[in-house]
Order: structure tokens, then sequence, then C-alpha cells
């Protein structure tokens, strides 16, 4: 059970397990008794994310993601999240859905609201979960003329592409970069202040994307590369190199810790679940790297794609973390650095980067 701490996760695919007819509203327990897995669509099977459970375990700031990526595989299932290749305009349906997902949340006012710029750095428990808009994959901003239309619907931070390229960048499974429609999308979002989200960006996007903006930047779901062990070009790209760290820390940006376990563990040691001190040697790399504790915080995609049981030994869902907390006390980390690596970390970035937005301005429209 958690133990009274406060969580900030920075990467949850909240509106696509919606749509993928999981519901969000139930508890943990009431969907593992549910017969078919399937009734909840082709999803990561035990679950450990909804609503309810993330307020059980502490959680209340999110980034919820709008997930978009082209259906490439024509041999396996299309669902919700997918577009056909190079249709922007089945990629912009597909984040509308998600998006009036959560707008429908926030006006049932059950457990979702707007994050604001200016929250208190000192969380203060009124029942809610403060939400901000993180898309993932920038195809369902048809041209970077609409970037202010997206703005003015809550979307605070974007990454460019998925694993794959899209029309403005090159993914972490190829070697592109940046196109000419990506580097005005750069400057529209800089224009508008959004954030740019340096995870799933291939290693010369991420170069071309630091060349062009001086902004503070963060890797919402990103571990250290050098810990682990990949060799595959997805494998490497998709995890942030020494020097992209430093860079982030520089900048006063973040990092998310993802809990995926083949994102922990060196590739020769992928089939086993690791341990939570595997987990925190990503943590204590990025603090070295950048020189204090204030660069690192939670990014934990649980149930992006995988389950429960594929997390760290220990951590089932958000209820469990305080088994991270414990260990990072027993490493010598501080209260005052475990509040910071928890939600502070994380916060005190959005007090200072992003639109800032009121909620009396944030207007969705369903149409644009």
């Amino acid at each position: 059970m958690n133990n009274g701490t406060t969580w900030f996760d920075a990467h949850l695919d909240l509106a696509w397990l919606a749509v993928r007819n999981r519901d969000m509203t139930a508890s943990l327990n009431s969907l593992l008794a549910k017969e078919d897995p399937s009734a909840c669509g082709k999803t990561a099977w035990p679950p450990a994310v909804t609503l309810p459970a993330l307020k059980e375990g502490g959680v209340r700031y999110v980034m919820g993601t709008l997930f978009t990526c082209p259906h490439v595989h024509k041999s396996s299932p299309r669902g919700p999240e997918h577009f056909p290749p190079g249709d922007h305009e089945a990629a912009r349906c597909c984040a509308l859905k998600q998006m009036n997902w959560y707008r429908k949340q926030v006006e049932a006012g059950d457990y979702l609201n707007w994050f604001l710029t200016g929250e208190p750095e000192q969380a203060t428990d009124d029942g809610e979960i403060k939400l901000i808009l993180l898309m993932e994959n920038a195809s369902p901003i048809r041209s970077p003329e609409e970037v202010p239309w997206w703005v003015n619907q809550g979307l605070s931070a974007v990454g460019m592409t998925w694993n794959t390229s899209s029309q403005y960048a090159g993914g972490c499974s190829t070697d592109n970069g940046l196109s000419d429609a990506g580097r005005c999308l750069v400057r529209a979002l800089d224009l508008c202040h959004v954030v740019h989200d340096l995870s799933h960006l291939s290693q010369r996007s991420t170069e071309e994307l630091l060349g062009m903006s001086p902004e503070a930047m963060m890797a919402s779901h990103s571990n250290c590369r050098a810990l682990t062990g990949t060799d595959d070009m997805q494998g490497t790209q998709r995890h942030l190199s020494d020097e992209t760290i430093r860079e982030i820390g520089r900048r006063r940006g973040m990092i998310g810790l993802n809990l995926y376990h083949q994102f922990i563990c060196c590739s020769a040691d992928a089939g086993r679940r690791p341990a939570i001190s595997d987990l925190l040697d990503h943590v204590e790399r990025i603090c070295d790297l950048t020189g204090n504790r204030l660069t690192v915080g939670l990014g934990s995609d649980m149930d992006g794609g995988f389950s429960a049981d594929e997390m760290c030994q220990g951590i089932a869902n958000h209820t469990d973390l305080n088994r991270v907390t414990d260990s990072l006390s027993k490493r010598g980390w501080s209260d005052t650095d475990i509040e910071g690596f928890t939600y502070q970390n994380w916060l005190r970035f959005w007090n200072r980067s992003g639109p800032n937005r009121t909620r009396s301005n944030i207007v969705p429209q369903r149409n644009g």
C-alpha cells in the first residue's frame, strides 16, 4: 500500500487504454476478476493502471498521452491508435478520440483535472489527479500552423515521432533526422512554449533538435543507454546517451524512469525480472552525469504495452512504489531528495516550462 507519498508519473497511456475498452474507472481487482482479458482489448495483462488505482497509489500528477502510430505490420491487428502510414488526417482522428476521453473525465470531475502553471510545490490532496497532455508522435498535427489550436485544447508537450519516422522526425528504429517540416514544427512548438519530449527519437533527430532549440527538454520515459546493453539500432537509440543526459541536465530538463524490465537490465539479462536495485542504478547514473538529484523522476509507462508482471520485482502497480523510495533511503537519499524524485522535480520543471494557462483559457473544441 502507498505510505502517503505523492507521485508525479510523467508517462501514462491512459486514453489509449480507455479506447481499447479498458474500464478506467474500475478497480484493478475488478478487472482481474474478469474471466476474459480480451474484454479489455489487446492490452497487457495483468493490468497495472486504472484511475482508482492511480489515486490509491498516491499519484496526483500525470502526463497522459495522445498516442498514435502508423499501422505498418499488415499481419497484425489494427488498434484504435493506428492509422495508415502517411494519413495524417486519420492520425488526427485517432488523437481526437483520446483527447475527447480526457475531456470527458475532466468534465466528470471524479478523478482528473487540468494541471495549471504555478501549482504549489507542496502537494495538497484535494482528491484530484492533475493532468498534462503529451502527444506521443506528432503525426496528428497535420501542419505546424495547427500547433496553436492544439495548445488551446490543453496540449503541453510533444514527442515528434514514435519508433518509426513521422513526417517530422526519425524515430529510434531509424537513423533519420528532422525533416524540413520537422524543423518548422520545432519553431512552432517553441513559439507556443510546448515542451519537447526526446523519448523515441533517433540519435540524429535528438542531436538536430538540441541544436535547433535552446529550450529545456524532457525524456518522459527513457533510461540510460549505457546500462541497457542493447546492440540493435532501436534498442540503442530508445534510451539516452550519457551526453544527451548531461545536456538535459544542463538545460534544467527532466528524465522519467521507465519501468519496463527490458529497458532496465542488460540484454543478456532480459529474461529475468530486474530488481529495484537495477532501476536505481539508472537513477543514480543520471544523478552522477548531471551532478544533481533534480533532473530525474518517474515516467513509468505502466501498461504502455507491457503487463504488471514485466516490471521490477515487487512492483505490480503504483501502490508498490514505496519499495523504490525505501531503497533510495537505504542508499542515503534524504527525505528532500526523495520528494524531489517522487514529484517535486517534475513539478518544478512544469512550473517554469510549457504553455502558460489557466482553466479558463483551455477551451476544448471538437473541430478545428
